[in-house]
Order: C-alpha cells, then structure tokens, then sequence
C-alpha cells in the first residue's frame, strides 16, 4: 500500500493499482509514428491509464485501439502545443475531436497572451471555445493547459 497525503488533516491509503486510474498517456510530440500510437494504446490497456492522448491526425486510430476498453478514455487535444491558434480553429478542432468519439478535450490557453496580461483574451478564448461545445457531448470532460 502506499500512503498518499491529501491534504495536512488526513491521510488515505491508496492501492498501487488506482494511481494508473490517475495517469494520462500521450504521444503528443510532432514525431510520433503510428507504431507508437499502438503501443501507447497497449500500455494503456495492460496497466489501465485513465485516458490516452495521440496527435490530432491519430487520435482516430487510438480511438479504434481502445473501442473496447470503456474504462480507457480517450482524449483530443486542442490548440496544442502553443495555445495560439486562432478561437475558430480551437473550436473546430475541437469539433472534429469530439465527432471522433474523444471523451476528453485538453484545450491549451493562449500561452503568449497570457505571458503578455492580456486576461481578457485569454477568457474570451476560453468563453468562445467552450459555449458552442458544452452541449455537443452528453458528458465531456474540459480540461485547460498552460
């Protein structure tokens, strides 16, 4: 067993086999080949990860890999890397994401107008990407990345 401490007051025991059930796997990098995709979604399936992330032009295949693995998520990122792609694009991106069968969107924020103190358009990015999605999937999962 291992002793996680959640918080200064308490302290819960967690069984080695939950902290997958807590783990992203992702090939998200430029140069990830469809081999791989495959063994992220092996991976995945053999320790139980709760989600599994591939570059957008893979994400198709890792849904595939793990159609029948319910308990596996799948994620689509959005706007990843940097973040500074335009709302538009977010949002089709984001789209097609979630018409692939994703379960999970990890939209990055715009990075550099967040460096720069434009809060104002790091939320209407946020406000316009999320209001046209938050009725596309009966029970997605939003996630926002810096």
């Amino acid at each position: 067993m291992l002793l996680c401490n959640y918080d200064t007051e308490r302290r819960d025991k967690m069984d080695l086999l939950q902290i997958p059930r807590m783990i992203d796997i992702s090939g998200v990098r430029a140069d990830v080949s469809i081999q791989e995709v495959d063994q992220i979604a092996r991976v995945a399936k053999q320790f139980r990860f709760i989600c599994a992330f591939a570059m957008p032009c893979f994400t198709k295949l890792m849904v595939d890999n793990l159609k029948d693995e319910p308990d596996i998520m799948v994620g689509g990122v959005v706007g990843f890397p940097s973040g500074a792609d335009t709302t538009f694009v977010k949002l089709a991106d984001a789209k097609e994401m979630m018409s692939l069968g994703v379960d999970e969107l990890d939209m990055v924020i715009n990075v550099g107008a967040l460096k720069s103190g434009k809060y104002d358009l790091v939320r209407d990015d946020i406000r316009l990407w999320w209001r046209p999605l938050a009725g596309f999937r009966s029970n997605p999962s939003w996630r926002w990345l810096t």
